[in-house]
């Protein structure tokens, strides 16, 4: 039987846009949010960089941006792509 490897931590800064302050304070703990000066809400966490991660980020819509790592914003870009060829470029 194979030993399971748990996936890498990787630190994330999320920019949530002030209108969706509810999502960030529904999904993140209150030490991890800070109000910027326009009303948006910078979010530092850490979560597991799986598959997981790509589908939760996709699910906070447009409402929020991923500020770093770049390497997770490029990821999240090509996810965009392949849906958005599969729905527009039949």
């Amino acid at each position: 039987m194979g030993q399971e490897t748990s996936p890498v931590q990787v630190h994330l800064s999320l920019l949530f846009s002030k209108e969706s302050a509810f999502r960030a304070y529904d999904e993140f703990d209150i030490s991890e949010i800070q109000k910027q000066d326009d009303g948006s809400l910078l979010v530092t966490t850490e979560l597991p960089e799986d598959d997981w991660l790509y589908s939760f980020l996709l699910s906070l819509g447009a409402s929020v941006r991923v500020v770093s790592p770049l390497h997770v914003e490029k990821k999240l870009i090509n996810y965009i792509e392949e849906m958005k060829k599969k729905y527009f470029d039949l």
